[in-house]
């Protein structure tokens, strides 16, 4: 295994990859229907391929991978045996101090084995193409087995696996996901052996979800399906540093997941030597995204072979790779994005007829993402007023059926084993939904629920007049709130009770828990209001509040050149101890400190304007440094010591910032560094709506993500960052 003081030459690594992604598994059988196995037949998946994709492109692009290098087997060219053939041959192809990763997009599942060490008896697994076949899949022993070689063969190895092997039991207003989980195989493995982890002897592995968790899929921004982890994982790869530890991309990675609201928390393995490194080992990033020329296009354009998977986007403009822009060089901005690997860029400047296939181009002027803003769901507006007065009696009447436990918050559930059933308005009637269970159709009333046993939730819909004040949506004021039809793409719910005798609506996460409130960094819910004209200009309120702070949990920078080496974290103001994970508790003090390896400190670091917020569990907003709120004294490192050398460690303002106080839960730290000034209003995002006048192109893209619409930001240079710390804030023990 390489170390970071390796002398072997970086310049003499082959860099190999082999991706695997599968999305299409009914091929081979559809789903729902036991096999002679015993197993249930497998169900497709949408982002897999795209994920692979993604992660190609940006190995190409960003970390010098050759396309001769690349392998990529994608759906049904992704069978069992295709898997583990290309694995030895990767293994007989790599040689020492090459760097090899694998990645894996698809479901993941578990297959018996009585004689495993573990007391589960089962196996892992990765589910092949050709699963529902009768296929076994390939076991986590088999795979050990097989890199364990290019391990011991001297190969830095990165394992990374968008897949899960659990299926996890969710609470709250219950919303069925696509997940990457396919049910146990039966089939007894009945192997005793148990080979040496590859993370145990230098490999880095990465899987996207706990062994007890399901790992989701999501649409990003543009509506493309992805893994919840390899979205965020690929932002993150866009915009990091090239020697950024994998640690700090793993914990990025896990700060931008957890604005998904998903029982799913990444795992990250290796020694620690290993961990200090970058992602790939000694290599990291080129510091530069660079595109290459595919082919002329229309007059004045030409075709490039990259596309939104390394984060080019329209009206982007870039200059020729290794050369210095000039009045005589070849300018292109890019005019359309075609997909994940495709664009098409306009020649600003120079001749077109100058360029050929293959030419390198980078960015100089980098265009951001739309905002991530927030995507709602509601129920069609149902009951008009005296069959809301009908309701609220009937509830009533339920609260003392015997059998009946009524729930007024699903997020507030106990972590127990009763079913939560939810009665939902359907069409022109009432509908029992009970978990496992087909929908059982009332009536026009209640009462028909008074013969039934269990824990049931009554779902309120919007009365038509609340419906018509929440002015939300693509074509209103508030675009940056996108309302959505199904329910499974929604990032909140808009839920209704009953309670006291009146009716209430809140919005609510998917699948919300107790347990979800101490991963999510988005509130697992939001007020209660009552559902009249001043509760729908509440609830549109509360809407944009959660879209800003999505779109700041989720905002992308710039790609980096790691001219800022310094990485935020919390100092205990008693014990002095940093902190970039938690539990930090009620009543302590903190300050804030940047802290870099003194290694990555080098003379050429350049001072950057800091700016830091916070934002708590409830969606509330703080600007911690500057204290001022003005551009004093935020200009760090402020002067390098006696020696001459820059400080490893900076305190920000004084030792007892801020302390951890109600509402507890996970609370997100963001870190903005900047070449520039950036006014602090433009930080102010929970009352911003529209940009200063004569702002710079980077505050107004920052006043932009704190609107309430899905104005495009505009090109901005490349010399701003942004870090996240997400931390969980407990009460004492």
């Amino acid at each position: 295994m390489l170390s970071l003081g390796s002398t072997i030459d970086v310049a003499a690594q082959t860099r190999r990859a082999l991706l695997v992604g599968i999305n299409s598994y009914e091929r081979f059988g559809r789903p729902g229907t036991v096999m002679a196995s015993g197993r249930e037949r497998i169900h497709d998946l949408e982002g897999s391929v795209n994920d692979v994709q993604a992660v190609g492109d940006l190995l190409r692009a960003r970390f010098g991978f050759e396309s001769s290098h690349i392998t990529f087997l994608l759906d049904t060219a992704a069978t069992r045996e295709h898997i583990l053939a290309a694995i030895r041959r990767l293994g007989d192809a790599a040689q020492p101090g090459d760097v090899v990763l694998f990645y894996y997009a698809g479901h993941g599942s578990q297959r018996r084995n009585s004689l495993s060490a573990r007391p589960t008896k089962v196996d892992q697994t990765i589910v092949p193409v050709d699963a529902n076949a009768g296929v076994f899949d390939v076991r986590d022993k088999e795979l050990a087995r097989l890199f364990g070689a290019l391990v011991n063969k001297g190969v830095a190895l990165t394992l990374i696996f968008d897949s899960c092997h659990s299926g996890a039991i969710t609470r709250g207003i219950p919303v069925a996901y696509k997940e990457r989980w396919a049910a146990l195989d039966p089939r007894d493995a009945a192997d005793p052996e148990t080979p040496p982890a590859p993370e145990d002897h230098g490999a880095l592995v990465i899987a996207s979800a706990q062994d007890y968790e399901t790992a989701g899929e999501t649409p990003d921004a543009s509506g493309v399906p992805h893994g919840v982890f390899s979205s965020a994982f690929v932002s993150v790869l866009r915009a990091a540093a090239p020697d950024e530890p994998a640690t700090r991309i793993f914990q990025q990675v896990k700060a931008i997941m957890q604005s998904q609201g998903r029982a799913q928390e990444p795992v990250l393995a290796g020694t620690t030597e290993r961990l200090r490194q970058p992602l790939l080992g000694g290599l990291g990033a080129t510091g530069q995204v660079t595109v290459a020329v595919l082919r002329p296009g229309a007059p004045g354009q030409v075709e490039l072979q990259g596309g939104a998977a390394i984060g080019l986007r329209e009206n982007a403009e870039l200059v020729p790779y290794g050369r210095r822009s000039g009045s005589g060089a070849v300018r292109l901005r890019i005019v359309k994005v075609s997909g994940l690997s495709s664009a098409t860029a306009a020649v600003l400047a120079g001749e077109r007829d100058s360029l050929r296939a293959g030419d390198l181009f980078t960015i100089e002027r980098w265009a951001p993402p739309p905002a991530a803003g927030l995507r709602v769901w509601m129920p069609a507006p149902a009951l008009d007023g005296p069959a809301r007065a009908q309701l609220i009696d009937d509830v009533s009447h339920l609260q003392d059926s015997p059998g009946i436990e009524l729930i007024d918050d699903p997020t507030a559930l106990p972590a127990d084993s009763t079913p939560l059933a939810i009665v939902r308005w359907r069409n022109a009637g009432w509908v029992l939904e009970t978990p496992g269970k087909p929908a059982v159709p009332l009536s026009r009333s209640l009462k028909a629920l008074r013969g039934v046993r269990g824990r049931l939730f009554i779902s309120v819909p919007p009365s038509p007049a609340l419906a018509a004040g929440l002015v939300l949506g693509r074509g209103t004021r508030n675009d940056l709130v996108d309302v959505v039809e199904d329910r499974a793409k929604a990032d909140y719910l808009l839920v209704g009770r009953v309670r006291d005798g009146r009716i209430a609506y809140a919005w609510m996460r998917p699948n919300a828990s107790q347990d979800m409130a101490r991963s999510s960094t988005l509130p697992i819910r939001g007020d209660w209001v009552a559902g009249d004209a001043g509760g729908a200009t509440a609830l549109v309120d509360q809407a944009l509040r959660l879209a800003r702070v999505r779109s700041w949990l989720e905002m992308e920078g710039p790609p980096s050149d790691s001219r800022f080496p310094y990485r935020l974290a919390l100092r205990n103001a008693a014990t002095g101890e940093l902190k970039t994970e938690g539990p930090v508790y009620a009543g302590e003090w903190y300050g804030l400190v940047l802290q870099a390896d003194p290694a990555r400190v080098t003379a050429a670091l350049e001072p950057r304007r800091v700016y830091v917020f916070g934002i708590a569990s409830n969606g509330e907003s703080v600007l911690l440094f500057p204290p001022s709120n003005s551009n004093v004294l935020n200009r760090v490192p402020y002067a390098p010591g006696a020696d001459g050398t820059w400080p490893a460690i900076i305190s920000l303002g004084g030792d007892s910032l801020f302390d951890i106080r109600e509402p507890l839960g996970m609370d997100t730290y963001i870190l903005l560094t900047s070449d520039e000034v950036v006014p602090p209003e433009a930080l102010a995002w929970q009352g911003v709506r529209t940009r200063s006048a004569g702002a710079s192109p980077l505050a107004s893209l920052l006043f932009s993500a704190s609107s309430a619409t899905r104005a495009p930001g505009p090109a901005v240079p490349l010399n701003w960052s942004i870090q996240r710390l997400s931390i969980l804030s407990a009460a004492k023990p």
